[in-house]
């Protein structure tokens, strides 16, 4: 179970990483560098990327309620969205693969839907839990 989640969050980060680095390259790209700060993933992905490697109690409450809200977002605002939602960090990336042979297997691999749903079951198990629970900084803080 362990190397299963270190495998999953190592891919995750990695997918992160090469989400920001497309957006980062999108937004040299685009006239309005205002507008692409707006309609930017990276605020989120760091977001997220901190809930995974600070582990207290708060940090797991936080993801959950993430992941919660963006199988909501994908669910009842992706449908009738012109564009991305906040939630949708792997649309961009798959649209820049539209056209190469390998779009299937990138709009799989980047499919947020994966990420919430998954992340959202891996942290409700108990050794997760214990993982993000049994911290001694969390356990410091509420104790003074």
């Amino acid at each position: 179970m362990k190397t299963l989640l270190k495998i999953g969050k190592w891919y995750w980060i990695t997918i992160f990483m090469a989400v920001a680095v497309l957006e980062i390259t999108q937004g040299f790209e685009r006239n309005s560098l205002i507008r692409w700060v707006y309609h930017s993933h990276i605020p989120l992905l760091l977001f997220i990327v901190l809930l995974i490697f600070h582990r207290n109690w708060l940090s797991w409450l936080f993801m959950v309620f993430v992941c919660m809200y963006g199988l909501f977002d994908l669910f009842a605002y992706a449908p009738q969205a012109s564009s991305p939602t906040k939630m949708d960090f792997g649309l961009g990336v798959s649209l820049i693969f539209i056209a190469s042979p390998l779009s299937t297997l990138v709009r799989l691999s980047v499919n947020p839907l994966f990420f919430y749903f998954f992340t959202l079951i891996i942290f409700l198990t108990r050794p997760v839990r214990h993982k993000y629970f049994k911290s001694n900084a969390s356990l410091k803080i509420l104790n003074t």
